[in-house]
């Protein structure tokens, strides 16, 4: 992702977007969310993907494919999205380390 800002404001806030990615979770359509916040569908995927409207402390990752795949399984099986299984395991892996 490009460091640099955008040249142009968004039309959300940060805690708009964070909604925006509430809803999304709990199975409303992009078209609907697009519609109640004012944008537009591919605005609202962007959000959602984190693409835009990243939230404040958020780490992207690059996993090589098995741990990528195993990961997805995981996922799957626990019936969870993949990024928050992955944030999840991370905070386990760092407050064991914490002294």
């Amino acid at each position: 992702m490009d460091p640099r800002p955008h040249p142009f404001p968004g039309k959300l806030t940060l805690d708009q977007a964070a909604e925006v990615r509430r809803l999304r979770a709990r199975g409303r359509p992009l078209a609907e969310l697009a519609e109640r916040f004012g944008v537009a569908k591919s605005s609202v995927s962007a959000i959602v993907h984190l693409k835009a409207h990243e939230p404040p402390g958020t780490l992207r990752l690059e996993l090589p494919a098995g741990e990528l795949d195993l990961l997805r399984q995981i996922a799957a099986d626990e019936n969870v999205q993949v990024e928050g299984l992955a944030a999840k395991l991370l905070v386990e892996v760092l407050r064991s380390r914490a002294w």
